[in-house]
């Protein structure tokens, strides 16, 4: 599917072989240099993936306002109605699958999701990395969040009936090894739900075909999008790690999230005419069940024994 131009296929580590966390392949290709970052496909199971990550200090680093990561929330100019009203979204699709129980938010970031949620009368929990972030969650909305990541927290085996992943699974080191903690501490009924990109939806697609000659592709977010999963990818590894996809809804992301705001579309020329023809292609996906983010609900199918 993905095509690389010879100038950055020449650019490109031949010795970097780094395996492939879905299928443990070391055989990969390079698709595309983003950021100083190299985004490589698996030739195996076609996960989609960075090969020279930032190290963990330098990914603890990223996740702070020293970073200029969420610095909004300082001043208090983000939009609280607009992620209050989402979150509450999020929270009636939730309730669909379980009315009420014990609630895990993996990357809960500000809070919103477990500030709705806790409204409702459900125990919440959530895990940040970042501490400025998780600090505010905590003094701002008194929320028991943990900081730090997935592989240290503590949550006895079968204490959730829901966990929640927010755009979380792609920014993390080890997808596998977070699925397989999340399957141990879920409750044999419980419900797994997460968001990410999608990078086989209409827009990454279409969009990845002019990137090899323009070298832009606004897509892949590298070192914040360590991996690039896509429908298919997704379904392999919860498969592999205990879960059974139950729906799957094709959205997108906004407009002004891949293009800028609407002073940017007029930047120059060239910014016009791409926004102009790659906009509509993005409201075009999810009607056509290929939208560049999608949403997926999953239920516990089995316990994961040690590690895979």
């Amino acid at each position: 599917m993905y095509i690389i131009n010879k100038k950055i296929k020449n650019s490109f580590k031949k010795n970097e072989k780094l395996s492939c966390n879905l299928c443990g392949s070391k055989s990969s290709r390079l698709i595309f240099i983003k950021n100083g970052y190299n985004l490589v496909q698996c030739t195996s199971c076609g996960l989609v993936y960075v090969s020279n990550p930032p190290s963990k200090l330098e990914l603890k680093k990223l996740y702070s306002f020293e970073s200029n990561y969420h610095t909004e929330i300082q001043n208090e100019s983000i939009d609280f109605e607009y992620w209050e009203n989402r979150a509450r979204k999020y929270y009636n699709l939730i309730k669909k699958y379980k009315a009420r129980g014990r609630i895990l938010d993996i990357g809960c970031s500000i809070g919103f999701f477990l500030k709705v949620v806790k409204e409702n009368g459900w125990e919440t929990h959530g895990v940040e990395i970042s501490k400025d972030i998780s600090d505010y969650a905590r003094n701002k909305f008194g929320l028991d969040v943990f900081t730090g990541t997935i592989d240290e927290i503590k949550f006895p085996p079968k204490f959730f009936d829901v966990v929640t992943m927010w755009d979380f699974i792609e920014h993390v080191e080890n997808p596998t090894q977070a699925m397989i903690i999340t399957n141990k501490i879920l409750k044999d009924d419980g419900i797994l739900v997460l968001t990410t990109p999608n990078i086989d939806g209409l827009f990454p697609r279409l969009s990845y075909m002019v990137s090899k000659e323009i070298n832009y592709w606004p897509h892949p977010e590298p070192p914040h999008h360590l991996f690039q999963f896509s429908k298919k990818t997704i379904y392999k590894l919860l498969n592999k790690t205990g879960f059974k996809i139950l729906n799957i809804y094709d959205k997108r992301n906004p407009i002004y999230y891949l293009f800028g705001g609407f002073k940017s579309l007029f930047r120059s020329p060239y910014v016009f005419l791409y926004s102009a023809i790659f906009i509509p292609i993005t409201l075009i996906g999810p009607i056509v069940h290929s939208g560049d983010w999608v949403m997926v609900i999953a239920e516990k199918s089995h316990d994961i024994v040690g590690e895979l």
